[in-house]
Order: structure tokens, then C-alpha cells, then sequence
């Protein structure tokens, strides 16, 4: 129905319209008078209406416009408008958009538009779009000019076999000790899977920061930790520290101990594995293997996981165990 209003009277309706008035229209309807328009009319539009337009448009219809359009309207619209539609919009925007279109709008531009945006709104960007705007910035700068949050969104959305080439260790290193536990959230665990093999553990483990390691740890999950191997995850936590392990959270410490064995659970230690016990829940004990429990309780011993344990947790332990 859109349509047939036709394209000069909607482009008049649009001086109307601010870019938040935008916001209450659905994905459908905003490319229904992208459609109705045309091209050349919208280009037309003012820099914040057209934002609008385009901030309310999902990906599926940025992706009908194709690449070369959605970059002719970020350059149209400008930077403080774009910047405007906010960052879950910008990471389709940018998406859509494709490598080349990024790389074009310049250090600067994609600069300002990354620090405006949230570690989680980075972290929805496609591969391409992240490795192009950490390419465009200069992965140096980017971890001079970004915090801790937006860089684990960022990097996590990196395709992990490309991280290496897009940042080097050292520069990756230097982005790893900005973050905080809380700032790893915003990673995916294929990016922190990625981080640790770029860096290696004799860095990780020898250089990083307690709480980056417990950090990092944190955003993996149990398919990254077992590539990682028992040992691994052993050696993370003694590093870590327990008020560190225990920070990362109930459900992300039953993760690392069911990936390991009785023996990593020795090299943690009975009086480590019980404090961090006492401070994790029952349901989140519950969720462990029945070999990592039963290794947990083994290494604990019974009356240390008596004294240290309240009932919810001893029950949630025992009903994990064979």
C-alpha cells in the first residue's frame, strides 16, 4: 500500500519526520518507501530522516538494497546521523555493507563510529565487517582508542582464523589487558578461543593479568575448553587465582571443571576446588558431568565438602554425580 502513494508525496511526508519517528515503523514498511522513492529521492532526504529510514531496516532488507547502496546512503547521510541510529543498527549497516565500503569511509569516520557503539552491538557485526573495520582503524589504534568491552565485541567477531593476521600478538596482547571479566562477556568464545592461540599459553599464563586470563576463560565455551585440553584449563585456573575463578561466575566455572579430570582437579587443589564450590550454585553444580563431579568430591574429600558446602549446593553436586 505504500506504493501507491508514489514517490513525490512520500519524500514531502519525510520532511515531517524525524529520524526517532523512524524507529516505531517496522523493517517491511521503511523498505516498502525506500522502494517507493527510489534512490535518487532518498538521497535527497534530510541526513537524520534518512538514518531513520535505514536504522529501521533489518538486515534482510539492507541486504535487498545491496552493499553499494546501503554505503552511498551512510556517505549521504553523514557520520553524526549514522552514529545516531545507534549501534545495533550500525553493525547491520556496516555489515551490509561489505569490506571495500568500510575500508572507503576512512580511519577516522569508522573510528568515531566504533566508539560509539557497545561491546555486544560490535560483536553482532558479520566477520568481514569486524576484520574491515579493525583493518580500516589499524588494530593499533583500535586498541589505543576503543575500551575493553567494545574491543572483546570486536575481536570476537573476527573470524578466528583470521585474527593472526589482523592483529598482531603484541597488539592483541596489549587489547587483552584492557579488558576486565565483565568486558569478556561481550566476546564470543570462538574469539577467545582465538585469542588464546594467537597469544600461546606461555604468554597467556606467564604475562596476562589474573583477571584477563579468568576473563578470557570465562567467554570460552565447553567446545573451546576441550580442544584446550584438561591441562590447560588446570594451569588457567591455579593462574587465575580462586577470587578470580570465582568472579567468572557459578555456570562458566561448572564449564572448566567439567573439562577436566581427576588429575587436573589435584593440580588445582582440594582446598582451592572447595572454596570455589561453596560460592557456586546448586543448579550450576547440577550442570557438571558426573566424572567431574565425582573427581571434584574425590579431590575435595567428604568432610571438607562437608563443612564448606550448604545443602543446595551438596545437592546439586551428588545429583550430578553416576
Amino acid at each position: 500500500h505504500i506504493g501507491s502513494i508514489g514517490g513525490e508525496d512520500l519524500f514531502e511526508m519525510m520532511g515531517a519526520m524525524s529520524g526517532a519517528d523512524f524507529m516505531t515503523m517496522g523493517g517491511d514498511s521503511a523498505f516498502g518507501m525506500f522502494e517507493a522513492m527510489g534512490n535518487d529521492l532518498v538521497m535527497d532526504m534530510e541526513g537524520d530522516a534518512m538514518a531513520g529510514m535505514f536504522g529501521a531496516m533489518g538486515i534482510d532488507q539492507l541486504a535487498d538494497i545491496g552493499s553499494e547502496g546501503v554505503a552511498d546512503a551512510f556517505s549521504a547521510m553523514g557520520i553524526e546521523s549514522a552514529i545516531g541510529m545507534g549501534g545495533a543498527s550500525l553493525a547491520e549497516m556496516f555489515s551490509a555493507m561489505g569490506g571495500d565500503n568500510i575500508s572507503s569511509v576512512g580511519a577516522d569516520g569508522m573510528q568515531e563510529a566504533a566508539l560509539s557503539m557497545t561491546g555486544d552491538a560490535l560483536g553482532q557485526m558479520n566477520p568481514e565487517a569486524a576484520a574491515a573495520m579493525m583493518d580500516t582503524m589499524g588494530s593499533a589504534e583500535a586498541t589505543d582508542a576503543l575500551g575493553g568491552e567494545q574491543l572483546a565485541g570486536l575481536i570476537g567477531a573476527i573470524n578466528p582464523d583470521q585474527l593472526a593476521e589482523v592483529m598482531p600478538s603484541e597488539v592483541l596482547m596489549e587489547a587483552a589487558e584492557k579488558m576486565t571479566i565483565e568486558n569478556f562477556e561481550a566476546m564470543s568464545g570462538e574469539g577467545a578461543g582465538a585469542m588464546f592461540d594467537v597469544l600461546g599459553s606461555e604468554q597467556v599464563f606467564g604475562s596476562l593479568g589474573e583477571v584477563q586470563v579468568a576473563g578470557m576463560f570465562s567467554a570460552m565455551d565447553a567446545e573451546q575448553m576441550a580442544a584446550l585440553g584438561t591441562e590447560t584449563i588446570s594451569e588457567a585456573l591455579v593462574t587465575m587465582g580462586t577470587s578470580n575463578a570465582i568472579g567468572m561466575g557459578a555456570d562458566n566455572l561448572a564449564e572448566m571443571m567439567t573439562a577436566m579430570d581427576s588429575e587436573a582437579m589435584v593440580v588445582v587443589g582440594g582446598e582451592a576446588l572447595t572454596e570455589m564450590a561453596g560460592a557456586m550454585t546448586g543448579e550450576a553444580l547440577a550442570e557438571m558431568s558426573p566424572d567431574a563431579a565425582g573427581a571434584m568430591m574425590e579431590t575435595m574429600g567428604a568432610d571438607a565438602a562437608l563443612a564448606g558446602m550448604g545443602g543446595e549446593q551438596l545437592g546439586g553436586m551428588l545429583g550430578a554425580m553416576d
